[in-house]
């Protein structure tokens, strides 16, 4: 299955966030794993894209499960740049990512504002990719509400639990 990245405009930068499903993760329409296939044709896509890094919110061990444990190496050879803050499927940010965001956040939007294009990604690319695209707009002044339907808009479905709701409504990370 090829990987589709959807775009997302982040006011007050330059650059472009990408939003999409694991590379690699092969999720087919009954969602079937192809576990580490397909990585190659992935990152070709987000080179092909445009992409200059990726940003990858799967925990550690759910990248083993996926046959992904070198994603890191695969995706520098490929010229990318890779950051890793991890977050528990479908669940909000914890502590984990939180202390990662410190040094991730500031790299991600740098990089932003100097016009570069991210992709973001989780497993399937909508409920922990949608939030962090919605923190990031959030930190660049746009209202919650707002930066839901935004980022909804680029890619139906994300934002899937009410616990990544509350997180993004309430601004957890203040």
């Amino acid at each position: 299955m090829s990987l589709n990245i959807d775009a997302l405009p982040i006011p007050g930068t330059a650059g472009l966030l990408g939003l999409c499903r694991c590379p690699g993760a092969g999720l087919g329409p009954a969602i079937g794993l192809d576990k580490g296939q397909g990585l190659a044709q992935d990152l070709a896509a987000i080179v092909n894209w445009g992409g200059q890094g990726i940003l990858t919110l799967n925990e550690s061990a759910e990248l083993r499960w996926l046959g992904l444990d070198t994603l890191r190496e695969r995706t520098h050879v490929a010229g990318l740049d890779w950051w890793h803050a991890p977050i528990p499927d479908f669940c909000a940010p914890g502590r984990a990512f939180e202390d990662a965001w410190e040094t991730v956040g500031p790299a991600v939007v740098k990089r932003l504002m100097g016009g570069d294009r991210i992709v973001i990604h989780c497993l399937a690319g909508l409920g922990r990719t949608g939030t962090i695209a919605a923190r990031l707009l959030i930190e660049q002044g746009m209202e919650p509400d707002n930066a839901i339907a935004r980022v909804r808009q680029a890619r139906p479905g994300a934002i899937q639990s009410p616990e990544q709701l509350e997180y993004i409504r309430n601004r957890v990370w203040r």
